[in-house]
């Protein structure tokens, strides 16, 4: 019987660490003599009881949302942030890392040490107390307004409703769809993922599509002004440590090197794209013409794109969710990572966090590795779009004893019931692969080092790479055919629907490409300075004019919910998902061509392995010998 996780005595706990934690940190200091065994190994464990123990009291405001979780996480990240920047402001604990004797050393140890004094410099810890005390005080007035922008989305999705009452408004929509959204002799919708893109995909009246558009894009209305906040913040701490803008800073511990590597890189992409992205938009206008809907606007976009695609490709949607019922799915996708990675999975009962839970034992050689939780639908109180998070991270402690990592994936798919079980769209089944490859880079760690295992050290615009490069295989014939079964014939998919979703995947490629390229040139856009909220209005207008999009109206907020960049860690650092792609492509690629499959695999696999012993990139071309090329991108969208 699964135990459902409670707070109860976690605040406390935790408080209780961490006053533990810098007496710990205090005794280490005070060594007389330091090596890696007797300072650096103690060190990271102290870190990684933090994280074990912080851990679940986020996770449960993010997917499991209330009053309770917001006051206690609130109070926790106060004192974990403080905690954190006084450590690194900490000039006697940077002059001990700087003074361990690297003779003997791995070259991956000294890479982590390089990493930790990076962070410390990040801190101030070089700086006078006046400035040190300044970035204490923006540190934490950071964490503040990040935790709020995240609650005023959250706190808007939760108010909003659209009730209709004529089923034959809903057009196409599932019957699925059709009973989970069916309540009390009316259809409920509401602004999570799910019932948002179902309704505007779907439904055949456009003032209620607008009505839907409008509430999604102006949730978190107070956010723009913390957006003010948080640039204005941004930029003063760069310039004290400094940095010429908030830019220069994040690419401090990223591969790319500076701002106008990473604009030249997008503006490249941008220029390949571009045909692609003004037919896609000439596509929707003449469409939306010939439907007598006018000139085109925002709140027809995927209304739009769903008719073409039934008509261009004869697919639809509920033709393709019928073979990927969620829970087989999964079971295909275990059956391919256990193939490709020579791994095994066994379910087994974990305390959890909600009953829709699954967790399993990850096995390599007959040998327990880590641990997997899969959360996958969609309810109130949960953060939007999909996540893997790490809760365990692979070391050794000073005693020898060996931790092994658990994570977490988050989806927020079709939630199932008795009578009608979830059922995933084919874009549902490539984010779960997306994410079971984040997820996979931690597990599969073989670092005895918290500091580069996993995930942790990796420079984050490549920290995608694994991601991407596995959702590639969401596409590949052999791999759906395994995945799909008709939830009513059992059947297995048909080889003519999989060729339309292989198709699929270049449809409206340069609509999407140029929306994540809208995306990162923003973000890149607004770290330059500290930019007041209108300004930062006017700059989303421009990239889209930059990028040939769609002009939307001005209550279209896009800002206001980018919590990638505002309440997550990709703050001028979006480029990063397309700058990992050049990686992630080029290894498909390569797959796809390369006769020496065994190859491709048993690089890819040891790449997923060292985790932040290697910068990614450079491993990468001592690997295959060779650099990416960016021109792979393309080549997966079917664009060329």
């Amino acid at each position: 019987m699964k135990t459902i996780w409670s707070l109860e005595g976690k605040k406390e706990k935790f408080l209780n660490l961490v006053d533990e934690s810098k007496s710990k940190i205090d005794e280490l200091v005070k060594q007389k003599s330091k090596n890696y065994e007797t300072f650096i190994v103690p060190y990271q464990e102290i870190f990684a009881k933090i994280s074990e123990e912080f851990t679940p009291i986020s996770h449960l405001n993010s997917v499991s949302n209330s009053e309770e979780t917001q006051e206690i996480y609130n109070e926790t990240l106060e004192k974990l942030t403080i905690f954190y920047t006084e450590v690194g402001q900490r000039k006697d604990i940077y002059d001990a890392l700087s003074s361990i004797p690297t003779d003997g050393l791995l070259d991956h140890q000294n890479r982590m040490i390089e990493i930790l004094k990076k962070d410390f410099i990040l801190e101030g810890v070089h700086l006078d107390e006046d400035k040190r005390g300044r970035i204490r005080e923006i540190n934490l007035n950071l964490s503040k307004l990040s935790t709020g922008y995240f609650q005023n989305i959250l706190n808007d999705t939760k108010k909003f409703e659209l009730k209709v009452k004529d089923r034959s408004l809903l057009g196409d929509m599932s019957e699925e769809d059709i009973k989970t959204y069916y309540k009390d002799g009316e259809y409920v919708f509401n602004l999570t993922a799910p019932s948002y893109s179902a309704f505007m995909k779907y439904c055949e009246d456009e003032k209620l599509r607008e009505e839907m558009f409008r509430a999604y894009y102006s949730r978190g209305a107070q956010n723009g002004g913390i957006i003010e906040e948080i640039l204005a913040l941004r930029k003063e701490k760069a310039n004290i440590l400094g940095f010429r803008d908030y830019v220069e800073l994040s690419l401090f511990t990223k591969t790319a090197g500076s701002y106008e590597e990473v604009n030249s890189f997008l503006h490249s992409l941008l220029d390949s794209a571009k045909d692609f992205i003004k037919d896609d938009y000439k596509n929707l206008e003449d469409t939306s013409k010939k439907l007598g809907l006018g000139a085109l606007k925002g709140h027809n976009i995927q209304y739009l794109i769903e008719k073409l695609r039934r008509k261009e490709l004869d697919l639809k949607e509920d033709e393709v969710r019928r073979y990927f019922e969620q829970t087989k799915t999964i079971d295909g996708l275990i059956d391919f990572v256990s193939n490709f990675f020579q791994i095994d999975f066994k379910n087994i009962n974990e305390d959890v966090w909600h009953e829709c839970v699954k967790v399993y034992e990850i096995l390599e050689n007959g040998e327990r590795i880590g641990e997997l939780y899969f959360d996958l639908e969609a309810r109130f109180g949960k953060r939007d779009g999909a996540w893997m998070n790490e809760w365990f991270t692979r070391y050794r402690k000073s005693n020898g004893e060996l931790v092994l990592p658990k994570v977490f994936i988050v989806g927020n798919f079709p939630p199932s019931r008795e009578d009608n079980r979830s059922l995933l769209r084919h874009t549902d089944v490539e984010t779960v692969f997306h994410e079971m490859g984040h997820a996979l880079h931690h597990l599969l760690s073989k670092s005895d080092d918290y500091f580069i295992s996993g995930i942790n050290g990796v420079e984050w615009d490549v920290v995608e790479f694994p991601s991407q490069f596995l959702e590639n295989f969401a596409f590949e014939m052999d791999i759906l055919k395994k995945l799909g079964r008709d939830i009513y014939t059992g059947d297995e998919i048909p080889d003519d629907l999989i060729l339309k979703i292989q198709k699929e995947r270049g449809f409206f490629a340069g609509y999407q490409l140029g929306r994540q390229i809208e995306f990162s040139l923003f973000d890149l856009y607004i770290h330059k300075d500290a930019y007041k909220e209108y300004e930062v209005d006017l700059i989303l207008k421009s990239v889209r004019k930059e990028v040939g999009s769609l002009e939307l109206p001005d209550y279209v907020k896009f800002q206001n919910q980018f919590s990638h960049i505002f309440s997550g860690g990709y703050a001028a650092g979006y480029y990063s998902y397309k700058w990992a792609e050049v990686l992630s492509a080029d290894l498909f690629v390569e797959y796809k061509e390369n006769k020496d499959i065994e190859l491709i695999k048993d690089g890819a696999k040891k790449l997923f392995t060292l985790g932040g012993k290697v910068n990614i990139y450079d491993e990468y071309i001592k690997i295959f010998r060779k650099k990416p090329e960016p021109g792979t991108i393309l080549k997966i969208y079917r664009l060329v």
